[in-house]
């Protein structure tokens, strides 16, 4: 690790001033910091998992405990939720455990950033590391939760097909969505930190304009109109529909989510990397 970080070049002059050293930088930055996203990556798991009692049940007890709340709504008759492909209680579980999924991969730049505030002003390293980190604690954090999905599938008889591969790729693009919207938020979240305290409560709120716990709708009132307008719903109805029948109908949508990914992507990367200096200099 100490070798990789040897080979950064620092210089007062702004790297906007040559767009292709400002890339290849960014790109040899997010090779560089591997070890070290490593490392904070294990850091991080042991610092969430292991100082609990209940350990890696944390990943998945706000999900399971969501899907069980809205099961007994459904049941009891307090949502209307009209008939879905797969029980209702797997359905829910698979969409909430998305959305927290989701969830997580936005709020991690934040956070990361964050606890690491104390020393990204004494310590020169590529922050890339801290993006790294966070995606790859998304990546664990849902791999403990499939667990939990394939616990529910066997218990209710349902066999995914092999669009299962598929839906992976769909969820990684997913992940990358949210760690693009967390990389815009958080270098403003550690100077105003309205920005951090706000962002749990507009993604809870979100959920609803999500089709999580129930179908996607099939009118056009202008609550539909909202839910058909929002990206994350043809993520999360791709996921399903691939895991459940093998293909889904959302192949065009899913075209033009995964270019404005790509390209949100790297614009936030930059605006991620160009704003670090101004928000050091700030904390220091």
């Amino acid at each position: 690790m100490r070798s990789d970080l040897q080979t950064m070049e620092y210089s007062s002059e702004s790297e906007v001033r040559h767009p292709g050293r400002l890339v290849s930088n960014m790109f040899r930055s997010l090779w560089t910091s591997r070890s070290l996203a490593m490392s904070l990556l294990r850091r991080d798991l042991s610092a969430t998992y292991r100082q609990s009692f209940l350990g890696f049940a944390w990943a998945f007890i706000p999900s399971l405990l969501t899907a069980i709340t809205f099961s007994l709504a459904s049941r009891n008759k307090v949502l209307n939720i009209s008939q879905t492909d797969i029980p209702y209680v797997a359905y829910v579980m698979f969409g909430v455990v998305l959305w927290q999924t989701f969830s997580e991969s936005v709020l991690g730049p934040v956070t990361g950033l964050s606890a690491a505030r104390s020393f990204i002003t004494k310590i020169r390293f590529p922050h890339e590391a801290l993006f790294l980190a966070k995606i790859g604690e998304s990546i664990f954090n849902f791999a403990i939760k499939c667990v939990l999905i394939a616990g529910i599938f066997i218990y209710f008889g349902i066999v995914p097909s092999m669009g299962i591969f598929a839906a992976l790729l769909v969820i990684f693009l997913m992940m990358i969505g949210g760690l693009s919207i967390g990389l815009l938020i958080a270098p403003f979240s550690i100077i105003y930190q309205d920005f951090a305290k706000g962002l749990p409560l507009i993604l809870g709120l979100s959920m609803f304009a999500t089709p999580v716990v129930y179908p996607m709708p099939l009118t056009d009132s202008l609550a539909a109109r909202v839910i058909k307008a929002n990206p994350m719903s043809y993520l999360i109805g791709a996921i399903r529909d691939l895991t459940i029948h093998g293909s889904t109908g959302y192949s065009m949508q899913l075209f033009w989510i995964a270019t404005g990914t790509l390209i949100l992507f790297f614009i936030s990367w930059l605006v991620f990397r160009l704003s670090m200096p101004y928000v050091i200099e700030r904390c220091g």
